[in-house]
């Protein structure tokens, strides 16, 4: 109840608590905790659970960090490996430093004259008291080394100072602040604790806004400003509006829009579309109307796709900002243009059929050349068909043709990056085996044999098998031999012999070379594929160790959520009595758990790299048709 009712207002109603709830808008309340079960369960949407579940849900992670949120919360230690950003005393130390830095900028701040020319800033810029406040602002101020002379009073290592992105080497080998005579924006993540920090300009210089540089806590393109400050809002509201200006998020903020958000520097990505997903399924976007800013609406189009989202792009006045909207027509005039917001593939299909002549050939088919790739972004299939003949009524062609083009348009984009399925039955077949060498041997579909058939007639890409692994790869012993033996062939020779290959070979592998030499010259009317098998290869054996992973993260998780529901006490660190045996009790106790939870996460991302490199193989892998 007491971590739930972090996130939630509950009341008392009987033997449980309810209130609003924080995962669909409603008005009544209806989801409700029990206090004797110690389960939530929403009557509105269903969603339902314990704490673990809860925290996972509303905070958009996974078991293992939720985990790490409730023991933190609990004052049980959490192991970190001593580096920033997984936890560990350098993580704290960073934060540590951010949040000094950001209370000294603010003591800046209010230590300014009224005529000092930050107050003039904020006065002509209409930045109220409670902004100021709400959103911490401060000032940096113009010397060169006042924040590091600062932060190593307390205790801060220059190396600290530097991770954190607050001090960057000068002339002579001195340190100097990385912000001096700028307004300070501190940029939090959606707990609140800062991360990183947003400077303007006061007068003319350049740029007119600094931020931090990519830290071990922050990274620009996984997080939004005011998302602290934002997001019950946008759960009241049941949408997020994107800018791209901390003034727009200030001034929105100022006028009673708190459910507004701001890019950091960069287009809208993929993280941040996943990042509003915990909190709304709408996000509506408002960025400039000028070419960079349509190139930004698109980008956004491409990150969303394949996400639960539905986007819109707010239109406003040419010359116009949200800033600038609000203060001359206010909130009202505001709130009508957000529902006005037109879906973002019409918006975009709209601005380049737009100042067209369509009865012109040379600028329709420009036209169509420029709805390709927005209609190719849409990849839920109801929607892109819906604008197949959006676009096709107001091109004035027929759907089929659009429709036809847009398919050799995708084969385009996908030439050179073979597709999710890009061994096809016709493959399959043509690998079979075409002597006697090859009898006892043919079966199901093998991927090791058929990866060493493709590198036989395309030898060049043994360079990617020995960067993926080598002959390692291969679990059969005569496949493996056989690997070793090319790949040592090509490094010392530039070229594969099959007489060659075989005088290395032991008496035993010799018929599985000619099994593969044999498919190989049966193969080859077909174009051969090494990087496809060989990301298939890989894939197989990554999911194979995902899968044991899972079955032992599993077991941890379960012991986990059973000790940290049980009552805590002072046995919880003493030694069991009765029947359990020491060793029992402490692989029972919570700091032993969350070790073995920690070293597991270790080992996935061991995987997580793994399965990381097959994806890279998949999108710059280069295979010859």
């Amino acid at each position: 109840m007491d971590v739930i009712g972090e996130y939630v207002r509950l009341q008392p109603a009987g033997r449980s608590l309810k209130g609003l709830c924080p995962f669909h808008g409603e008005r009544t309340p209806s989801f409700h905790v029990s206090r004797e079960r110690q389960l939530f369960h929403c009557f509105g949407c269903g969603v339902g659970g314990d704490v673990f579940s809860f925290i996972m849900k509303i905070e958009n992670v996974d078991f293992l960090d939720a985990a790490r949120i409730l023991a933190e919360r609990a004052g049980i230690d959490w192991p970190g490996n001593g580096q920033a950003g997984a936890g560990g005393p350098a993580h704290s130390r960073l934060l540590e430093a951010l949040d000094l830095a950001a209370r000294y900028y603010q003591y800046v701040l209010r230590q300014a004259p009224p005529a000092h020319p930050v107050w003039r800033y904020i006065q002509g810029r209409g930045i109220d008291q409670t902004s100021l406040q709400r959103f911490g602002l401060g000032y940096a101020p113009p010397d060169g080394d006042l924040l590091w002379r600062a932060l190593e009073r307390r205790g801060f290592t220059a190396r600290e100072a530097e991770a954190a992105g607050l001090i960057l080497p000068g002339q002579g080998g001195q340190w100097m602040d990385r912000f001096r005579g700028r307004l300070m924006f501190p940029i939090r993540d959606h707990r609140g604790r800062v991360i990183a920090f947003g400077g303007r300009v006061l007068g003319d210089g350049e740029p007119k806004y600094l931020n931090s540089p990519e830290t071990p806590l922050f990274h620009k393109g996984r997080h939004l400003f005011a998302l602290d400050l934002a997001q019950d809002a946008i759960r009241s509201r049941g949408l997020a509006l994107v800018v791209e200006g901390y003034m727009d998020v200030l001034t929105c903020h100022q006028f009673g829009a708190q459910y507004v958000v701001a890019t950091l520097g960069t287009a809208f990505t993929r993280e941040q579309g996943m990042l509003l997903g915990r909190y709304t399924q709408e996000v509506v976007l408002s960025f400039d109307a000028d070419p960079a800013g349509r190139q930004a609406v698109f980008r956004a189009l491409q990150s969303l796709a394949g996400q639960a989202l539905t986007a819109r792009v707010l239109l406003l006045p040419a010359g116009e900002d949200p800033d600038s909207f609000l203060h001359k027509r206010g909130r009202e005039a505001w709130e009508e243009r957000v529902e006005q917001a037109l879906p973002l593939p019409e918006y975009l299909l709209g601005t380049v059929l737009s100042g067209r002549d369509l009865q012109d050939v040379q600028q329709k088919v420009q036209a169509e050349q420029e709805v390709l790739p927005i209609l190719a972004a849409l990849v839920k299939a109801v929607e892109r068909e819906a604008y197949i003949e959006w676009a096709a009524a107001r091109l004035q062609v027929p759907a089929h043709a659009l429709r036809s083009d847009l398919r050799r348009y995708l084969a385009r984009q996908r030439n050179g990056a073979p597709a999710e399925h890009t061994i096809d039955r016709g493959a399959h077949t043509s690998y079979e085996y075409a002597s006697k060498a090859a009898a006892g041997l043919v079966g199901q579909p093998d991927w090791e044999k058929q990866l060493l058939v493709d590198l036989i007639r395309q030898p060049q890409a043994l360079s990617e098998l020995v960067h993926y692994g080598g002959a390692d790869l291969f679990e059969n012993a005569q496949w493996r031999q056989l690997a070793e033996a090319m790949i040592r062939q090509w490094e010392q020779a530039g070229r594969l012999d099959g007489m060659a290959l075989q005088e290395t070979l032991d008496t035993g592998a010799a018929p599985a070379l000619a099994a593969v030499l044999a498919a190989a010259d049966a193969a080859a009317p077909l174009p051969p594929r090494p990087l496809a098998i060989l990301r298939q290869l890989l894939r197989q054996r990554t999911e194979r160790r995902l899968e044991a992973w899972q079955r032992d993260f599993s077991l941890l998780e379960r012991r986990l959520a059973a000790v940290l529901r049980a009552p805590r006490g002072p046995q919880v660190n003493e030694p069991a009595q009765g029947s359990r045996s020491g060793d029992q009790d402490n692989a029972n106790n919570p700091n032993t758990l969350v070790a073995g939870l920690v070293d597991a996460l270790r080992k996935y991302k061991i995987l997580r790299d793994e399965a990381y490199r097959v994806a890279q193989l998949s999108r710059g892998g280069r295979e010859q048709h």
